[in-house]
């Protein structure tokens, strides 16, 4: 095929598919912005990028958008243009990295979904960078090993959750579990089953050693 021939046909094919699109515009009672994406003139589904506006014109949020479903990374802003949260989607899915922040871009928690669900192991921060916890998570619950600190990274706590197949209460205390003050002693320990714990005060062991 001559090459002229075949970018006229490349041309014409892309302007036949744009054709199929609209940017559309939503505004409020005010003609302020407030949506503003491409979307199908047929079924209206959205395509492509997305982005909403606060009603000063900061974007709130950005997003990606395949057959009208969530698809890509999703972004969203305070009103001073700090992020708030990422996070990201397949086919309307929750999948991938998702990190939401403190205001003064400050990371909150940070962890990763796999098929809709948190998986693996989520950090949570205080507003002062300072870990928080660290778990393991399974199909959205809690599931596996923890550890807890004070704002001041000091150990507060460590021990694992585990989940049963009927979790009414959600994640359960299983095993062996230390509590700590804000001196980082050790308080007491606890032996769980699922939520049932025998509780073990430090001094009682410190009693029946001597």
């Amino acid at each position: 095929m001559n090459k002229y021939l075949y970018i006229i046909l490349a041309v014409l094919f892309a302007c036949s598919c744009n054709n199929d699109l609209e940017v559309f515009e939503q505004k409020d009672d005010n003609g302020v912005l407030i949506e503003k994406y491409k979307r199908n003139k047929k079924d209206l589904s959205k395509q492509g990028e997305y982005k909403k506006f606060y009603p000063k014109g900061q974007v709130e949020e950005l997003a990606n958008y395949k057959d009208n479903l969530l698809h890509g990374e999703r972004i969203m802003f305070y009103e001073n243009g700090d992020t708030s949260i990422v996070e990201n989607y397949q086919n309307g899915q929750f999948e991938g990295i998702y990190k939401s922040y403190h205001k003064n871009n400050v990371l909150e928690q940070r962890g990763a979904y796999v098929n809709n669900a948190m998986k693996g192991e989520w950090k949570f921060y205080y507003k002062n960078k300072q870990l928080r916890e660290s778990v393991i998570f399974e199909d959205n619950e809690e599931n596996g090993p923890f550890v807890e600190y004070y704002e001041t990274g000091i150990l507060k706590a460590k021990g694992t959750y585990k989940t049963t197949e009927v979790n009414i209460d959600g994640n359960k205390e299983h095993g062996f579990l230390e509590l700590f003050d804000e001196k980082g002693e050790l308080m007491k320990t606890m032996d769980c089953n699922l939520g049932m714990c025998i509780t073990k005060w430090k001094r009682e062991q410190e009693e029946e050693q001597n």
